[in-house]
Parts: C-alpha cells; structure tokens; sequence
C-alpha cells in the first residue's frame, strides 16, 4: 500500500511531505512556501481539507500517523512502512545478529537437553547445527536429539522443531541489531557524560547541566533496557519459547517496534555524540543542550520539564 489521497487539494500542494516535528515530535504536513517550509499538524488536514474520518483519506492519515513511528518522513506516492501493514519490519538486521541470534537459541536449546540427560547432546556445540550435511554421525545425534524435542513440543518431525527455531532466530535477530545500535551507544553516551564530568569537575550550573543530562540519559537507558530484558527473560526458558512461539512473535514485535522507534528517535543525537571527544570543547555545552531538549520531555515529570536547568538555552 502506498500513501496516496483522493484530495485534490493536498495533491496539488508544493512538495508535501509526512514527518514529525523537531520540536515535540508531533506529526505534521510540511509543504515549501517561498524557500522554507510551512507546516501543518496532521490532526488538523481533516478540518482544514474536509476530509471525513470515515473516508480513505481519513484512514490514510491515521495509517501516515503510524507510520510515521518508522520512517523519517514520508512523500505521495512512498510506500506505507511494513509494521503498519502486516506485522513485519521495514529493515533488516544483519548477517551478525542473526548468527548471534541463532547461536543464542542453539546454545540454550543445547543446554536443555544435556540438563534432561540426552547423550546424544553431550558433544553438541551450537556450531554444529551448520555442519551435518558433512558429518554423518554429528547429523546422526542431532536427528536422535530434536526427535526427543519434537515429541516434548507435540510436533510431527524433528524439522518442524528446526523450523521453528530458525524463525524464531529471525525474529530475535532484530532485537540483537537494536541492542548494537541503540542499548550500547545509549550506554555509551552516559558513560561518556560520566567520564567528562569526573575528568573536568565543573562547577554550579554547568554541573547542574551534565548532572541532569546524565540522569536523563540514565532514565532512558533504563526504560531501554527494561524491554530488552522482557525479550531476554522469553528465551531463557527455550521448551516454554518455542511452546508458545505464536504468541512469543507478538511480544518480541511489540518490543522490536517500541525499540526501533526509540532508536529512530535517538539517532540524530547518539550521531552528534559518536566521535565527541572525553574533553570540554566549544561544542559541548550547545551539544549538551540539544540533548537535554531530546531527552527532558521523554523521560523528566512534565513539573520538571517545565522550568529546564539554568543556562540550558542554546
């Protein structure tokens, strides 16, 4: 599906596009007037463009207001962004995070037969799932063990349980991407706070502007994580996973997609961040500021965020 309107009015605005607004995050239509752009709150377009909720373009502009959660920005005639549609992502892990999402599975499914004494398990690395079409006897002990578990999951065939466990590698690869590209450099930048701060021990408000930075930093670190850690806490019981697998995907794609929106969300600024040096320069209390306007009203009791830390104005 693509975004497309049956309006004539909003199709023959100048270069409309679908985004979210720097500010507050509110998605708006932006449209170039005289060299800069003029923008419009989407929840205001049906007044605006007598557009009724109940029509195509009223449930095109509640699909853009979703999609809106994955991509950066979206044209006429773009397609719609595949969360909003069916359930799958938009984006691709990858190669590393689906070996390390299938070795964690492997590993784990590993360790339940040699606790439940299987001994054709007792030599079995999760390496060696790749290598039974050169190895007969390691192909040998790996049939005799996944019989063992298609009868412990009630189903037909031991490759209905390697199935299985594949798919659900796949949907844990996206998690171990997003643990790479948000939950480290996340860290990473608290941990850099902290270390300027401990380096340079500046002083009144400059002290209050990193402490509350970092703290804020910790706050959505720990929001972070926690969704991090439903997913983990899925696969530690790996007979209970793949039990309940079809109800498992819908948690590992709610928690996929809240992460992934995060991620988008801090990109620009863990960019900014990425090769700062662990020093004081003339760009870091500007860098501190935009940051501090990122993360405040994610993360800080709107009582707070309303009357922002002396000298935080940049």
């Amino acid at each position: 599906m693509i975004c497309h309107f049956e309006n004539r009015q909003i199709q023959s605005l100048p270069n409309p596009r679908f985004r979210c607004a720097a500010d507050d995050g509110t998605p708006v239509l932006a449209i170039r007037l005289d060299h800069r752009d003029g923008v419009i709150p989407l929840r205001d377009l049906p007044s605006r463009f007598g557009i009724i909720a109940t029509s195509h373009d009223g449930q095109m502009l509640r699909q853009i207001g979703a999609a809106l959660d994955f991509v950066h920005e979206l044209r006429i005639g773009d397609p719609l962004p595949a969360e909003i549609l069916g359930g799958d992502a938009s984006w691709a892990p990858d190669p590393i995070h689906r070996h390390i999402a299938s070795d964690r599975l492997r590993g784990q499914l590993l360790q339940w037969l040699r606790l439940n004494g299987i001994p054709s398990a007792a030599r079995l690395q999760a390496s060696d799932f790749d290598h039974t079409g050169h190895d007969p006897d390691l192909a040998q002990r790996l049939h005799a063990a996944f019989d063992l578990l298609a009868s412990q999951l009630q189903v037909p065939h031991a490759l209905d349980v390697l199935a299985l466990l594949e798919s659900l590698s796949e949907e844990l690869a996206y998690i171990e991407a997003l643990r790479e590209r948000l939950l480290r450099p996340v860290r990473d930048l608290g941990r850099k706070l902290e270390s300027i701060s401990r380096r340079h021990h500046p002083r009144g408000d400059h002290f209050h502007m990193i402490t509350q930075v970092r703290r804020l930093c910790f706050m959505g670190l720990s929001q972070i994580g926690r969704r991090f850690g439903a997913v983990d806490n899925l696969t530690t019981d790996v007979i209970e996973l793949l039990t309940t697998a079809e109800k498992q995907w819908g948690t590992i794609r709610t928690n996929r997609n809240w992460l992934y929106r995060s991620y988008l969300a801090f990109a620009p600024i863990l960019q900014e961040w990425q090769s700062v040096p662990h020093v004081i320069d003339d760009m870091f209390w500007p860098r501190l500021a935009r940051t501090y306007r990122f993360l405040a009203p994610r993360f800080m009791a709107m009582q707070e965020w309303k009357r922002p830390p002396h000298g935080l104005t940049n």
